[in-house]
């Protein structure tokens, strides 16, 4: 992409090994559960969002 994104948001994980025997049928090392929404989708557009960067010293 030539530009930043747009939108942004954050999601909540649970990561577990897995075990040898979904490791070698998989070859995954991880499995992953969605746990949740940490903060729904943002513009960064929105005035508040770019305040709330703004105060903790981020652009």
């Amino acid at each position: 992409p030539k530009q930043p994104p747009r939108f942004v948001r954050a999601e909540i994980y649970l990561y577990q090994f897995t075990s040898p025997e979904e490791r070698r049928v998989s070859g995954q090392w991880w499995k992953r559960q969605r746990v949740g929404l940490y903060f729904p989708p943002v513009s960064l557009d929105d005035e508040g969002f770019r305040q709330a960067l703004a105060s903790q010293g981020w652009q």
